[in-house]
């Protein structure tokens, strides 16, 4: 069976969501909430029976920041917002109820032997229907283990899959799905799955290009391995534009690769304009363009092209949280704030955007709401209310400079790297420890190291001899024109 909405079709037989010609990935717990709103459109499904679908067994960390999570997923999915939506309608306290017109469209008629019932017309619920049954049997779909489904990339299906085996394909599925979740450990397991898809057909040129972008978001959660697993990346995606130079995810990779390890801005600006040329409406390609031109100190024109994300996927929190950040960047801390308040607007629990306000509403004197913002990230980085309530107990300049100082206490007990302490320490005056640790960090080769010119707590720095010297070695610029000469 299949349903229709808009301009999507959701294939419940085949787990698979559609937008017009393309199918839209999605994690699991998202899809189960859109399969339970979209049987019953128009009603409401209270969060309570959410949690039985979601969790049937009863086992939950956290209940409410989980279904939040999951409905915020699933909004990204459909480009639907939280204040003005067009499918998803908030009954807060309540539930959701599901906005649009669905139709029910049978493939095939069911097998109704035994049963004494006849098939129900199309978009027609029997009434004997109970929701609550319905959430328990779609509960199980969530122990189903080939769920090819995650979040939204704008890519489609790609053809070449036709030319694997059903083990294969399955493989190329399943690592498509997993390789789209944020967890370490569903990472290293889509890597598994290319690696059974790249044994089986070697020259499979798009398993080579997810594997590269698998390794790459792989690598950020580790930090012992960071550059091999990155330089494997770049491997992969060299292999793969061998096989197929018109790879955009290929060519995406390699971009960051040379840019995050080789520190190449120009080689990195090379290769992710190849990527932009081939898919120019990818929201994922236009941020890591917006990365490169950060990077090379072209702060204006990497906001461009995170605001060209937004309008890709403006539903996205994250795409938006993003955009907060090269504005507040670029000083344009007006439009940081505001951005950073919608990117909060659909998830209230993001942290970095709670980070992103303080110091934008901080340089343009709003003090007081820059405490307030200190507070929620302290409340969600897990500080006890006793210690925001004695640090942060006026809306002061002072209570900002305990903040700081709480920020950079936890960092150093909690293995933090040598360019995340320099960071921590500018604000406070620290310059020399600032100093030094850079050159750690440099040493290090840190693959954030490469947005120098672009983080602003690094202002008091620039113009010290010191500091200009380390930018030259690098081969950034500190004037925030960056390298637009020799690119």
């Amino acid at each position: 069976m299949q349903l229709q909405f808009d301009r999507y079709r959701l294939d419940l037989r085949a787990r698979e969501l559609w937008r017009g010609e393309r199918r839209v990935r999605m994690q699991e717990k998202p899809f189960l909430v859109l399969v339970a709103l979209t049987r019953e459109p128009g009603e409401v499904v209270t969060r309570e029976e959410l949690r039985d679908t979601l969790w049937p067994d009863g086992t939950v960390v956290d209940f409410d920041n989980n279904l939040n999570s999951a409905v915020t997923s699933l909004r990204a999915v459909l480009r639907d917002s939280a204040r003005s939506p067009r499918f998803i309608e908030t009954i807060p306290r309540v539930g959701y109820r599901f906005l649009s017109t669905v139709e029910a469209l049978e493939t095939r008629a069911p097998a109704t032997q035994g049963t004494g019932e006849k098939p129900a017309a199309p978009g027609v619920r029997r009434p004997e229907t109970r929701r609550a049954g319905w959430l328990r049997a779609i509960a199980g779909i969530a122990a189903l283990a080939a769920i090819a489904l995650a979040a939204t990339t704008g890519l489609k299906s790609t053809p070449q899959s036709a030319v694997l085996d059903d083990e294969a394909r399955t493989a190329w599925e399943r690592g498509q799905f997993l390789s789209e979740r944020a967890e370490k450990d569903d990472l290293a397991r889509a890597l598994s799955a290319f690696d059974a898809v790249l044994e089986a057909q070697p020259e499979f040129a798009p398993a080579l290009a997810a594997r590269a972008e698998t390794r790459i978001r792989l690598a950020f959660h580790q930090r012992d391995d960071l550059r091999e697993t990155l330089q494997r990346a770049g491997s992969d995606a060299q292999a793969a534009l061998t096989l197929d130079d018109d790879l955009a995810e290929a060519h995406c990779s390699l971009g960051l690769v040379r840019l995050h390890v080789d520190w190449d801005i120009q080689g990195a600006g090379q290769a992710i304009e190849r990527a932009r040329s081939l898919q120019p409406e990818h929201a994922r390609i236009q941020l890591a363009t917006a990365s490169w031109l950060a990077a090379a100190g072209r702060l204006d024109e990497a906001v461009d092209a995170a605001r060209h994300a937004v309008a890709l996927d403006p539903a996205s929190y994250l795409v938006r949280a993003d955009l907060g950040w090269f504005l507040l960047a670029a000083g344009r801390f007006e439009e940081a704030v505001q951005e950073s308040r919608e990117a909060l607007a659909v998830e209230p629990e993001f942290l970095p955007a709670w980070s992103f306000l303080v110091p934008a509403l901080e340089h343009l004197g709003r003090t007081g709401e820059a405490v307030n913002a200190a507070k929620e990230v302290m409340r969600l980085s897990g500080a006890d209310p006793a210690t925001i309530d004695t640090l942060l107990s006026s809306p002061s300049t002072d209570a900002l400079v305990a903040y700081r100082q709480w920020r950079l206490d936890a960092a150093r007990s909690g293995g933090a790297t040598h360019l995340q302490l320099a960071l921590l320490h500018a604000p406070l005056g620290h310059r020399e420890e600032v100093v030094s640790r850079l050159a750690l960090s440099a040493e290090d080769r840190d693959p954030f190291l490469v947005f120098l010119p672009g983080y602003r707590e690094l202002d008091p720095l620039r113009g010290d001899a010191r500091f200009e010297t380390m930018l030259l070695h690098l081969g950034l610029s500190s004037d925030r024109q960056g390298l637009r000469s020799s690119l």
